[in-house]
């Protein structure tokens, strides 16, 4: 997130109801190593919900929750939000009119967990580490390797997802209207609807429900393929977690 040390994009495919999706993330492909390693993401619904899986090293919540002490701002650098994008276009084209999940505390706009709409979305990386601001930055940071470069953005290669992410990279919610809560998922929860807990193997996996009804009548998300009707790009998704960082406010 707040430093793009990972990023990751999902395409939805045509799945019946009731059927996950997933997606690997490019492993080595995490700039300052595998404590922020994503390793995939998956997507299902249901008649009433739709639910989300992101499988990481060990990242826990609300790692991005920034702490005074001692007059000075520490910086904890956690997950990003979850941005939704049904337009067809990039994310910068896009912007204003995304969905958005705030799931963990991060820098961003909103501090309330939930689903958001009219979503305007924004990177803060360039705040806590400069040379990861861009999306540029973290290529740079990572050089290209071949075992990495076709899945380097989930479901996008090293060569496509820049286009896709835009050169900011954007990985917050900076402002949007709230539509509704989720619910956070346990992994036996998980389980219990068809989740494949060996599919991925991080350490940690973050996952969620949100009820279909949410996004409105007329963004409502009846099949998958509406989603990928609709955008090339059905989810992404901007994590990262680097270090603390102590800065005088």
């Amino acid at each position: 997130m707040e430093c793009n040390n990972d990023m990751m994009a999902m395409v939805l495919g045509n799945s019946p109801r009731g059927e996950w999706q997933y997606v690997n993330d490019a492993v080595g492909d995490a700039y300052g190593g595998e404590h922020y390693e994503l390793y995939g993401m998956g997507f299902m619904e249901d008649a009433t919900h739709v639910y989300f899986a992101i499988n990481t090293h060990d990242m826990g919540l609300n790692a991005g929750q920034d702490t005074i002490s001692n007059g000075r701002t520490q910086y904890k650098i956690g997950y990003g939000d979850l941005l939704i994008n049904t337009t067809g276009t990039n994310l910068a084209t896009a912007n204003g009119n995304l969905f958005g999940v705030h799931f963990g505390a991060n820098s961003g706009g909103v501090t309330q967990v939930g689903l958001y709409g009219n979503v305007t979305a924004r990177s803060v990386g360039g705040q806590h580490v400069s040379s990861q601001a861009t999306i540029d930055g973290y290529l740079r940071n990572m050089p290209a390797n071949a075992a990495t470069s076709a899945n380097f953005f989930g479901s996008l290669s090293r060569e496509t997802g820049p286009s896709y992410f835009d050169p900011t990279g954007f990985n917050v919610i900076q402002s949007g209207r709230l539509l509704s809560g989720i619910e956070m998922l346990t992994p036996n929860q998980l389980q219990g609807v068809g989740y494949n807990s060996n599919r991925f193997q991080g350490g940690t996996t973050v996952a969620f429900r949100i009820a279909r009804s949410s996004f409105g009548p007329e963004q409502s998300v009846p099949e998958p393929t509406t989603i990928l009707g609709l955008a090339a790009i059905g989810l992404a998704l901007a994590i990262g977690k680097l270090r603390k960082q102590n800065v005088d406010e």
